[in-house]
């Protein structure tokens, strides 16, 4: 399985290839994902909280970010479900 990932772009991944075919990526903008982390007894904003979201169809493949001091995260460019 080939992997291809660009700056901006929702990542894409191949097929299992044999050795000299040709694979052509096409990789669209994706879409976003965002929250916020709170503490369940007071509802205030977690900061440095380090969030990670993985693609079930790519074994190996994530992507983490840490909250805000505000307890806010964001994921770009992420592949389409």
């Amino acid at each position: 399985i080939l992997l291809a990932q660009a700056e901006g772009y929702a990542a894409a991944a191949s097929r299992p290839v044999k050795p000299g075919a040709d694979v052509e990526f096409v990789l669209g903008a994706g879409g976003s994902a965002a929250g916020r982390t709170v503490d369940s007894a007071t509802n205030e904003p977690i900061g440095g909280v380090r969030i990670a979201l993985f693609d079930t169809d790519v074994i190996g493949h994530g992507v983490e970010t840490v909250s805000g001091p505000d307890g806010s995260f964001r994921f770009d460019a992420l592949r389409a479900a």
